[in-house]
């Protein structure tokens, strides 16, 4: 009898295992989508992240200073993939730029959506945001699409924090525990009423971006979402421990925003960020291209 239940455990130790196998995801970006899409679908959705890459590539992002413009490089892969429904974003990738060289916290990231109208027409959105700590600007197929007029960040304190952990996974579960005290109020129109229609945000399993550069006082940082809609970060929290050294390093957030709708933000509690509906746009900008003929 214990032969026979020895043998009967096999066939499930094999699919177990096979099952961690399919579950060990190679992806190198943080995807705010599941996966489990029918083959027909999961080459669209392939064919269409080398159009997004594309539109990316289209981009040029400089740093803006008085000793010339600096050109920032293009992450080869998007940070995060998304999309949002309601709204019309099929599909969606967020991309990253960076000085040459660098690690640390992107420089500008942007959105490239591919959208469709309620008439069905297809287009492709586009969001540009500066996370610099200079002015920068953003080319889009030789037009300039955005110009900031201030840096991208303002960082602050936060109240009652942990000292820095010495090890990665550890200040991982820091940040995450940081972000949690956040909360945020976004006020959109009403489709039908049209009236100012408030909503709470949550914040994205998923993080969209972690990263460091510890020669430059940068020890560790993580990009979080906030979201109304499918898995579209229309809020960015920025955690970072910024210090010389571990011992020395202390715990800052900054806000970022990339919706034209009316924001609070709330640490504790208590509102220490707000932004007013489609403005000012100082640091961020949005524009769409159509058609859109990727389908």
């Amino acid at each position: 009898m214990n032969r026979g239940r020895a043998v009967s455990v096999v066939p499930y130790l094999v699919l177990l295992f096979v099952a961690i196998l399919a579950g060990n995801d190679s992806t190198t970006f943080a995807d705010g989508d599941k996966n489990d899409e029918a083959d027909g679908a999961n080459a669209k959705r392939s064919a269409r992240l080398v159009s997004m890459r594309e539109l990316a590539r289209q981009f040029e992002m400089k740093a803006s200073g008085s000793t010339g413009d600096a050109t920032f490089e293009l992450r080869p892969e998007p940070i995060f993939r998304y999309s949002d429904q309601p709204r019309g974003f099929e599909d969606a990738t967020l991309w990253s730029w960076n000085p040459a060289g660098s690690t640390g916290r992107p420089a500008v990231i942007a959105k490239v959506e591919a959208a469709i109208t309620p008439a069905r027409v297809p287009y492709w959105h586009f969001c540009v945001t500066s996370l610099a700590d200079q002015l920068v600007s953003a080319d889009f197929e030789g037009s300039r699409r955005m110009k900031s007029t201030k840096p991208g960040v303002s960082f602050h304190t936060i109240p009652r924090a942990p000292a820095t952990a010495d090890k990665p996974l550890p200040r991982q579960r820091q940040m995450k525990e940081l972000v949690a005290r956040f909360a945020a109020t976004i006020v959109n129109t009403h489709p039908d009423t049209k009236k100012p229609d408030p909503q709470e945000m949550r914040l994205l399993v998923t993080p969209i971006h972690r990263y460091a550069e510890e020669s430059k006082g940068l020890q560790d940082g993580t990009i979080f979402g906030l979201t109304t809609n499918g898995t579209n970060p229309d809020m960015l929290i920025v955690i970072e421990s910024q210090g010389a050294t571990l011992a020395k390093a202390e715990w800052k957030y900054a806000i970022v925003k990339m919706t034209i709708a009316e924001v609070h933000v709330r640490l504790d509690g208590t509102e220490v960020w707000q932004s007013p509906r489609n403005g000012p746009r100082e640091t961020w900008d949005s524009f769409t291209k159509m058609p859109r003929t990727d389908d």
